[in-house]
């Protein structure tokens, strides 16, 4: 399900700055017209997943964009997360979004961000745990069960 970003829709999920960032780096303006082509207007998720593309690897890039188009609430919080995770684990590591079924019940899924760093896990585990008491553990909620972050030592 696609939005068109106007005005009623450049806040529909409780955006956070991190949010609105995504909005002007599309060049949208608050009231959702572009700076470069006025009135124009681009698919709500279709623009903000094309932004999260430049951010992370999707693996099975159909499936994580279905996945992400379905919740758009977890847009908002990848932004963030990208954020989060540069302030803690520096730029050296890559962010990979991957969908993964429950092995017990095949039609439950969860969209995986993977760490990818090659720090030992004695020196990565502690950065994840800082990622979970300074943002991830509030952030849950939001996320609805729905995403999950992990590492991925390469």
């Amino acid at each position: 399900m696609n939005y068109i970003a106007h005005k009623e829709y450049t806040n529909p999920y409780r955006l956070s700055g991190e949010g609105f960032d995504a909005f002007s780096y599309l060049g949208i303006t608050n009231d959702g017209e572009s700076e470069e082509e006025p009135g124009d207007a681009i698919p709500y998720s279709e623009g903000l997943i094309s932004s999260l593309r430049k951010r992370y690897m999707f693996r099975d890039e159909p499936a994580v964009t279905d996945f992400l188009v379905e919740r758009p609430l977890l847009i908002q919080l990848l932004f963030k997360a990208h954020k989060v995770i540069r302030s803690i684990f520096g730029t050296a590591p890559g962010l990979t979004l991957k969908v993964i079924a429950d092995p017990e019940a095949l039609e439950e899924q969860e969209l995986f961000l993977f760490i990818q760093t090659k720090l030992h896990p004695r020196a990565a585990r502690p950065l994840l745990d800082e990622i979970s008491r300074e943002w991830w553990l509030s952030a849950m909620l939001d996320a609805r069960g729905e995403m999950n972050i992990s590492l991925e030592y390469v």
